[in-house]
């Protein structure tokens, strides 16, 4: 039986699988389900809800924790922006949240299932940058010009409100066809006024061509290529248990993300 096999796995490698304490969910905010962002907090940070912020995820993501921002200035340089959940924000050093996490240290990924490092609560909905909500973020900002280089970074507190869940797959769906308009119903998630489906798709690009740019330089100078074959699984949709599985296909769309979150990862490495 497949969970007896999941769950002997987890007990095998030490996964704390259990459910949150009560003391541990007592840390989230009284009224989470309904919690909104204090006014005093928005004070406090760079707001960007009036900007295009947009998430490309698995298409089964529930926990969507980074999103993007782009816009081609005047002057020809882009700004670029990846915006991360601020967890630290809800996570306080030395509470019983902040214990339990750091004792998981990560969220365990399975085939069929998620052992999540955060209640629930927090990790698919107050730290989850879902579309049309407002979110708390920190983000870290460049100028970039058209070959790709790095001409200013900046990092702070901010605020955000996703404008659409896209999937690798829509993104890339963007990617292979740059041109295509009159895009059908159901074929995208909805996308939030006042943006469509032409200005998405002209953003995954921009971002797909900075993305190519960068990644060149990196490879000019020489950089770790990791390129091990991984398996995909697929899921029955009434069991939710897996049914079959194929070589997982590395596209455009993945590597664009990987790009943004290693050049986020560098510029915090250097402050």
């Amino acid at each position: 039986d497949i969970n007896v096999r999941t769950e002997g796995l987890l007990l095998e490698y030490n996964i704390d699988f259990e459910d949150f304490s009560g003391a541990v969910l007592a840390d989230l905010p009284d009224n989470h389900k309904t919690w909104s962002i204090p006014e005093a907090e928005l004070k406090r940070r760079r707001d960007f809800r009036s900007e295009c912020v947009f998430t490309i995820d698995p298409l089964t993501a529930r926990d969507l924790d980074d999103a993007l921002s782009v816009t081609k200035e005047a002057d020809g340089n882009y700004r670029v922006a990846v915006h991360i959940a601020d967890v630290g924000y809800f996570v306080r050093e030395g509470t019983e949240l902040d214990k339990a996490a750091a004792a998981r240290t990560t969220s365990t990924y399975l085939v069929q299932k998620v052992i999540p490092m955060l209640p629930r609560p927090l990790c698919e909905n107050l730290c989850s940058l879902n579309p049309g909500e407002d979110r708390l973020t920190y983000t870290v900002e460049w100028t970039i010009n058209e070959e790709g280089g790095i001409l200013s970074e900046w990092f702070g507190r901010t605020v955000i409100r996703s404008c659409v869940k896209l999937a690798y797959e829509h993104a890339q769906s963007m990617i292979d066809e740059p041109a295509k308009q009159d895009w059908e119903d159901g074929v995208l998630p909805n996308i939030d006024q006042p943006y469509n489906p032409d200005v998405i798709s002209a953003k995954v690009n921009m971002l797909q061509h900075l993305a190519i740019k960068i990644r060149t330089k990196r490879e000019r100078n020489g950089y770790l290529k990791l390129n091990q074959p991984k398996l995909c699984f697929s899921l029955n949709p009434e069991t939710g248990l897996p049914d079959g599985f194929k070589l997982h296909e590395h596209k455009h769309s993945n590597r664009l993300i990987e790009e943004f979150m290693l050049l986020a990862k560098i510029g915090r490495a250097h402050v």
